[in-house]
């Protein structure tokens, strides 16, 4: 999927008249206008991002995302990569409100002990969604 956005002058017809030539290709395209949603803007300052890095190994995903939910954390995204014997799991969260940011180091330290992977856990700098 491809979300694009442009000025109100933009002519939905002529979009769907620029792709039709890929439907020759077999290629389907679907167009379709998204009608704006207006939303309060909000400041997120308590977002973090976590890496963990190793050897791979069952249970790595479910550890993680499980000590998350113990500790009300919320996932904004979460990706893998192995590249031969090396897995990566790059983890954005974001933490409740008041939560104690020494309590995630802490949690983290214990993850690392049990699953025997490196992590390193950054604060993302604040951010207006």
């Amino acid at each position: 999927m491809l979300v694009v956005e442009g000025s109100d002058s933009i002519d939905t017809n002529k979009i769907k008249d620029a792709f039709n030539s890929l439907e020759k290709k077999g290629i389907t395209v679907n167009i379709k206008e998204i009608p704006d949603i207006e939303h309060e803007k909000k400041q997120i300052e308590n977002i973090y991002k976590i890496i963990v890095y190793g050897g791979d190994k069952p249970g790595i995903v479910y550890n993680v995302s499980k000590m998350l939910a113990d500790n009300n954390i919320n996932i904004i995204d979460m990706n893998t990569e192995k590249a031969g014997d090396l897995y990566v799991l790059i983890t954005e969260v974001e933490t409740p409100e008041n939560f104690n940011e020494k309590t995630l180091y802490e949690e983290v330290e214990k993850l690392k002990d049990n699953l025997g992977v490196d992590i390193n856990v950054e604060k993302i700098e604040s951010i207006e969604m």
